[in-house]
């Protein structure tokens, strides 16, 4: 594993620079992985030896004005943060879903765990984040895995919701990345009923038949493999070996709760019901994420 603190000019037309200066010093660092990109890592530094990995989801990156919002209720935690591949200041092909990105999460814990004196953590994941989490939780040394207190799960996507209206989500938020606001009218006339009632399937299906190129349909084809790779970490999820919180809300539109229900019941792990949090957790309600965190370190 190559580390380098060298400021490189990563350019990623797709980052989106809503941030927020966090308030504690950061050290701030990229590795080359298996697929040849720089993958960005932070480690905001606090005077403290409470240490917490934190996995951010699908199309997102660890940045956001919310996500520091949390960290800095946390601020006597050193929270560890990296980019996936193709996602934030790191490199690759946007919203990749590739399984080198459970590889990439495993080096760069092993990496930070090397580099520090860590007796006690924690995992905290977002989303398609926390199905990588349960993926590399495993692939983990098992020196690593016994200072592991706790792998928390938000909204977790073992499953996507397929029969409730995801509305705008989904055409605003990833294939915009692919065709300015302008031009989705004239190429998807349908645009307007996605804010009332468009279903995964048939959202997917659409776009199929209209013959997009490849790169354009790249949002729907990782859609797919999101939702193999949830199924894999759900069959899993029972090799976490320490404490398992997942955190959903019964509402969520994006993600579906009873399946992380489903999961609590059949193995030993902890479900916390967040209500009017949807899909995002955090944005909502990081004082709930903060003090569970604060619990098992």
């Amino acid at each position: 594993m190559i580390v380098t603190n060298n400021k490189k000019n990563v350019n990623n037309i797709f980052y989106r620079p809503n941030i927020m200066q966090f308030n504690l010093p950061k050290s701030s660092n990229h590795f080359i992985n298996i697929n040849g990109n720089h993958i960005h890592f932070q480690h905001h530094i606090a005077n403290s030896s409470k240490f917490m990995f934190f996995i951010h989801g699908y199309n997102s990156h660890s940045n956001y004005t919310y996500i520091q919002t949390l960290f800095n209720t946390l601020n006597d935690i050193n929270i560890c943060t990296i980019d996936l591949e193709g996602h934030g200041y790191s490199e690759g092909e946007r919203c990749l879903v590739s399984h080198s990105m459970v590889t990439d999460i495993v080096d760069w814990i092993t990496y930070v765990m090397s580099k520090n004196k860590i007796t006690n953590f924690v995992i905290l994941a977002s989303s398609f984040g926390g199905v990588l989490a349960t993926l590399c939780y495993p692939k983990l040394h098992p020196d690593i895995q016994s200072k592991c207190s706790a792998v928390i799960l938000m909204a977790p996507a073992f499953h996507l919701v397929a029969n409730t209206p995801i509305k705008n989500y989904i055409v605003q938020n990833w294939l915009s990345y692919y065709l300015p606001d302008w031009y989705l009218p004239d190429i998807f006339p349908w645009r307007p009923k996605a804010e009332q009632s468009i279903n995964c399937p048939e959202l997917i299906e659409h776009c199929r038949t209209e013959n997009l190129t490849r790169k354009k349909n790249v949002t729907f084809n990782n859609l797919k493999k999101i939702a193999q790779f949830g199924k894999n970490a759900y069959n899993n999820a029972n090799s976490i070996l320490t404490n398992l919180i997942i955190i959903h809300d019964p509402n969520d539109q994006i993600t579906c709760y009873k399946t992380s229900k489903q999961l609590c019941s059949n193995i030993n792990a902890t479900l916390i019901t967040a209500h009017n949090c949807k899909h995002n957790i955090i944005a909502n309600n990081h004082k709930l994420v903060a003090n569970i965190a604060k619990k098992y370190l």
